[in-house]
C-alpha cells in the first residue's frame, strides 16, 4: 500500500502570503517611482508662466521678445542653417534683468518629437549659449516652437518663438 504524505498547509498558505506581499510592495514601489518622476519632470512644465508667443525667421535674424519693465530676450542661431540631427549653437541674450539660469526647449508645433531642453551656459553677463539638435521628421517642412525658459525670482518664464525648418536629404 502506497502512503499519501499529508499536505503541509501552513507552509503552502505562507507561501501564498509571501507572494502576495511581494507583489503589493513591488506595485508598491513601480508606483511612487513613476509618480515622483512624473512631479518632478513635469514641475518645472506646470509652472513656466508663457508670456510671448513671436514668430521669427530662425537663423536668417535674431528673434527678440519684450517682456515690459525695460525686459528684453533675444534668440539668435549661429550657424547659416538647422537640419535635424546637427548641433544648433544658439545664443540668447537678456537685458534689464539676470535670470538665474536659462533653458531652450525645442518642440514640434504639429506634432511631439519628445522631450528636447537643453540647459544653456552663461558665457558673460547677460549672454547664454549651448548647442541643442532638433529630432529627426520625416516631413520636408517642419514647424518647430523653441521656448527660452528663464528662471529667476519671479518663477520661470518662457519666451516662444516659432520657426519653420526644411529637410534636404543629402545624396
Amino acid at each position: 500500500m502506497m502512503m499519501t504524505q499529508p499536505k503541509d498547509t501552513a507552509n503552502d498558505t505562507r507561501s501564498r502570503l509571501l507572494n502576495f506581499f511581494t507583489l503589493v510592495t513591488l506595485g508598491t514601489i513601480l508606483v511612487s517611482v513613476w509618480y515622483l518622476t512624473d512631479y518632478y519632470w513635469l514641475k518645472d512644465r506646470e509652472q513656466i508662466r508663457w508670456v510671448h508667443l513671436s514668430n521669427c525667421d530662425l537663423p536668417r535674424s535674431t528673434c527678440v521678445a519684450d517682456l515690459g519693465q525695460g525686459r528684453q530676450v533675444s534668440l539668435q542661431v549661429l550657424a547659416p542653417t538647422i537640419r535635424p540631427l546637427q548641433p544648433m549653437p544658439v545664443l540668447v541674450t537678456t537685458s534689464g534683468f539676470r535670470p538665474d539660469r536659462i533653458a531652450l526647449d525645442l518642440q514640434g508645433v504639429d506634432m511631439y518629437m519628445g522631450y528636447n531642453r537643453t540647459e544653456l551656459v552663461q558665457v558673460s553677463p547677460g549672454h547664454y549659449t549651448g548647442e541643442p539638435r532638433l529630432s529627426l521628421c520625416t516631413e520636408q517642412k517642419m514647424p518647430w516652437r523653441a521656448g527660452v525658459i528663464l528662471y529667476g525670482n519671479e518663477g520661470p518664464i518662457g519666451v516662444q518663438f516659432d520657426f519653420l525648418v526644411s529637410q534636404r536629404h543629402q545624396k
